[in-house]
């Protein structure tokens, strides 16, 4: 009977390690989390993406299935999660001047994500995020042009 009750609790200690290292992998980049999110989005995963915004400056849970059903919408109508262009911006490649207004509003800790429409308006969206115990949350999002932030575009 000890034979076959250390494997069986060796199989469930190990999907239970996988299951949390699975949230960390959604969350471990910037650019893994604003993809977790759109995912979420698109799966109508409600806690998953209320847990990724929860730290967004205007975050208002009254407002968050509207949210959900706005960047669901924006997802379908570019073809998927992955029709997106989603990349992590370093601050060496933002205009001085934004990184330091990004810096005096949220720290220094900050990282961002862009998803670049890929329109002729040059026109993007970006997103702020904080890294949290070794997960990344948004705390700020808005639409841009890319000449508003970036050194080269």
């Amino acid at each position: 009977m000890k034979k076959a009750v250390i494997p069986v609790l060796f199989i469930i200690l190990t999907l239970i390690i996988s299951a949390c290292s699975g949230e960390k992998a959604k969350q471990s980049s910037p650019e893994a989390a604003i993809k977790s999110l759109y995912t979420a989005a698109l799966n109508n995963d409600l806690d998953t993406f209320t847990k990724i915004i929860s730290n967004h400056e205007d975050f208002d849970s009254y407002y968050v299935q509207d949210a959900l059903d706005a960047v669901k919408a924006h997802i379908v109508e570019y073809g998927g999660v992955s029709n997106l262009k989603i990349t992590e911006i370093k601050r060496k490649d933002l205009l001085d001047e934004a990184a330091e207004d990004l810096d005096y509003w949220f720290g220094e800790d900050w990282s961002m994500v862009m998803e670049d429409y890929q329109d002729e308006d040059d026109l993007v969206h970006l997103w702020l995020l904080k890294k949290v115990d070794g997960l990344y949350y948004v705390i700020a999002s808005e639409e841009f042009y890319k000449e508003e932030f970036l050194k080269k575009y």
